[in-house]
């Protein structure tokens, strides 16, 4: 066992020395690297030793060895040398005292351990040979005793090497899972925070590999000796001791930010789920989420009963709505948060919208209010804040590194500060950086904003008609003309307070990183203050505690707001990108096509179940119904979920109330502009197989049944007919073939959404060449890889 420490050529009274300098001593590192050669020793080597040395033991260990119990004797020794936690070295020396062994050797208390203590002198010849100029003759020797044990013990060996291919495949078999589920959703932010991930522990490992061998050659024994000032530092090799420790200190560091920024992604799309919510919005309705439903419940509001309004009620205001400077000392006490945010929300994309006076004539002639979605246009610009976290430059690694010299200053000029006290103080102070900065970023913001009237009312006016189905109605095949949609009344906003700002948004997004990385540094001392120390209870117990409540403090409540108010600030004051303007528009367009195949779809369901409903023995009405529903929402639960909130947005559109059901004749409509022949028949059909109430009302859940039903169950060759149908409703000359302006002009009759720009882009996407006229199975191929994303 000793022979890893001291080498083979070792004569047994300098083995037995060693082992009993390692009893008295009770080292740390070999508990560390050789977990077994201590208790190994105390068991069976430590009788004989004392013995040999004529040492006086203390009376138990007497007692028990003139009764011959050597067992108990073991037995006692071991647990009184167990340790436990830093600082036993000093516990172990004064467990030595009780043994009653001899007091330490000057030399052993300025260097532990040394290899060549013992050796040399009493045997004649070193312990470990000396090798010059040959660093793999050192690896090779280095490693003399690893192989010897391994070799005695070949299962151990087979068991370590099977674990680690299992760990290395499940870690691979991640890895795959992860690309895959992130690059079929287009989760083009999630894919770069898994290549940093990957590229962190890379380094890592290879930095771990490097401090291997400099350890088993003695690279960083030579080179400890000649730094290091002996007393210093404890160890038989202290300097790789240290690097160890050291890089250990940044891995730990480096996951807990990594962990920090898998979090704060997750956090990240609570707010675009917001977003979200805020952007479908409708302004009027008696709807629960509608923005008049909530002015109401807020009390800025008034229904009244009006029975000559069509309504029946009209809107009286009730207080005004305080917004902007007004509005920075009342937020404080307001109760109604969400609909601040809601409102300030709004009229920054009402300004990116329509305010288009400063932009240039490229960005006006692509921005399509539309078809332009400004939550996904947020999301990749809040992504780059949320990696900007992972990846951090030397600026910031230099000023973290110098904030963070005064703690261990202050620990050192106040030795009688407990470090519990020193830690709780400074997590709570970068606490209140974060806090000071997330206030400072929403007032700037709120001064930017563009100013809403102090009348909910005509607040209501401005944004009518501005949510994302009602300009997406205008794309869609449908009812066009239906009575009672919102109308805007070309209302304007006012300007903003001042456009100007304290810091730029490099400077925030340096302060928001370097405030990250100060947290993550924070959490890593507290981890493993919790693995080297015991915890001593009491009120150290209570401060360690309340140091680990600020971290989720920190993540749940002011970084989201950080991450916001930081992502609207960058809009705000920066240019609007008009690669990311193309690319948002693309993916409404492309949302648009899908829709469009969805409803070919439907249109072909409902020819294909005419004769079901006809036949009474295989259609049973309201029974039937029932079951039609439970079956077409299980296949709905199973189809991918981009799928489903785009269908949920159709339907949205077609519900231009917010009222939870649609009008039968926006089927009508739109299957009528897709050419089929008797669309009432084809909606009449699909209204009796989810009819089980006999409203003759579509409400959503209704159309999720038929949507699951016509398109989650759909077989390849019923999509491939129902697009064949549609390329004879657009091949009005029976040519057998369609020319792309032909495609662009019977797509945007049905008003699909798409131009023939764009069909000749997604065309030249999709065949890799320019294609003046596509076949029938080329039309086929070409809106089924268009029309529904990999899964």
């Amino acid at each position: 066992l000793t022979s890893v420490h001291l080498g083979p050529n070792v004569c047994e009274q300098c083995r037995r020395q060693w082992v009993f300098t390692a009893l008295s001593l009770g080292q740390r590192n070999m508990d560390a690297q050789m977990p077994g050669v201590r208790v190994h020793a105390v068991q069976c080597v430590a009788p004989a030793v004392l013995r040999q040395r004529s040492l006086q033991p203390p009376a138990w260990a007497v007692s028990d060895l003139a009764a011959g119990h050597e067992a108990a004797w073991r037995q006692r020794a071991t647990n009184m040398l167990q340790l436990r936690g830093p600082g036993s070295a000093t516990r172990s020396r004064e467990r030595c005292v009780r043994l009653g062994m001899p007091p330490l050797r000057r030399q052993m208390e300025t260097r532990l351990l040394p290899r060549r203590a013992f050796c040399g002198s009493s045997c004649g010849r070193p312990s470990m040979p000396r090798w010059r100029g040959n660093p793999i003759g050192q690896l090779r020797v280095g490693f003399t005793g690893l192989v010897r044990q391994l070799t005695g013990q070949p299962r151990i060996l087979i068991v370590e090497i099977a674990t680690i291919v299992l760990l290395s495949a499940c870690f691979e078999w991640f890895e795959h899972k992860a690309r895959h589920k992130f690059t079929s959703r287009g989760r083009e932010t999630a894919l770069q925070f898994l290549e940093a991930f990957f590229k962190e522990v890379t380094v890592l490992g290879f930095v771990f590999l490097v401090l291997f061998i400099l350890s088993h050659t003695g690279t960083c024994d030579k080179i400890g000796r000649r730094i290091l000032v002996h007393g210093t530092f404890s160890g038989h090799d202290p300097l790789c001791e240290t690097l160890e420790t050291v890089h250990m200190m940044i891995f730990f560091l480096l996951m807990v930010l990594l962990a920090q920024v898998a979090i704060l992604f997750t956090v990240s799309a609570t707010i675009t789920t917001d977003w979200t919510q805020f952007e479908r919005l409708v302004a009027y309705g008696t709807a629960k989420g509608s923005l008049e439903s909530r002015f109401v419940q807020a009390g800025y509001l008034e229904r009244r009963p009006s029975p000559e309004d069509p309504q029946s009620y009209v809107l009286m205001n009730r207080q005004p709505y305080v917004f902007g400077r007004q509005a920075s000392l009342y937020r404080a006490s307001a109760h109604d948060k969400s609909l601040r945010r809601i409102v300030q929300w709004r009229a920054l994309r009402h300004n990116f919208l329509f305010a288009t006076h400063w932009d240039s004539y490229r960005i006006r002639g692509m921005l399509d209010p539309s078809l332009f979605n400004f939550e996904k246009y947020l999301r990749p610009i809040m992504s780059k804040v949320v990696l900007s976290v992972i990846h951090i430059d030397r600026f910031t690694w230099i000023i973290t590194l110098v904030l963070l010299v005064g703690p261990f200053y202050a620990r050192r000029l106040c030795p009688w500060l407990p470090k519990e006290v020193l830690v709780c103080i400074l997590v709570w102070l970068l606490a209140l950086a974060g806090f000071a900065m997330a206030r400072t970023l929403q007032k700037e913001v709120m001064h930017m904003t563009p100013q809403v009237p102090r009348e909910a009312s005509s607040i209501l006016h401005v944004f009518s008609d501005e949510s994302i189905q009602m300009l997406r109605r205008r794309r869609l095949p449908g009812w066009s003309s239906q009575p009672g949609l919102e109308v805007n009344s070309e209302a304007k906003l006012g300007a903003p307070i001042s456009l100007e700002s304290t810091f730029s948004s490099k400077t925030y997004t340096a302060l928001f990183r370097i405030l990250s990385l100060l947290q993550a540094a924070s959490v890593t001392f507290l981890l493993l203050s919790h693995m080297s120390i015991s915890p001593l209870g009491g009120w150290r117990t209570c401060l360690t505690i309340l140091a680990w409540a600020e971290w989720p403090l920190m993540l749940f409540v002011i970084v989201p707001t950080i991450i916001r108010t930081l992502t609207l600030f960058m809009v705000i004051v920066s240019n609007k990108d008009p690669e990311l303007i193309r690319q948002v528009n693309l993916e409404s367009k492309l949302s648009n096509l899908r829709d469009y195949v969805r409803l070919l779809q439907l249109a072909g369901f409902a020819g294909r179940m005419l004769p079901v409903l006809q036949s009474s023995k295989r259609w049973k009405g309201q029974q039937s119904a029932i079951a039609f529903i439970i079956q077409g929402l299980r296949k709905w639960e199973a189809m991918p979920e981009d799928d489903k909130e785009e269908i949920v947005l159709l339907f949205e559109a077609w519900d231009g109330a917010a009222t939870g059901s649609m009008e039968t004749r926006e089927l009508v409509e739109a299957f009528a502009s897709m050419g089929t022949s008797d669309p009432q028949a084809l909606v009449t059909s699909l209204m009796a197989l989810v009819d089980y109430d006999g409203v003759n009302r579509l409400t959503l859940m209704k159309f999720k049944a038929l949507v699951g039903m016509a398109v989650g169950d759909a077989m390849p060759e019923e999509r491939k007919l129902d697009i064949l149908r549609a390329f004879a409703a657009l091949d009005t000359q029976n040519s057998g073939s369609l020319s792309a302006f032909e495609v662009a002009d019977g797509l945007r009759s049905m008003h699909v959404g798409v131009d023939r720009e764009d069909v000749y882009h997604l065309l030249l996407l999709h065949f890799g060449v320019a294609k003046p006229y596509v076949t029938p199975y080329e039309f086929v191929e070409w809106l089924l890889a268009n029309g529904e994303p990999v899964d």
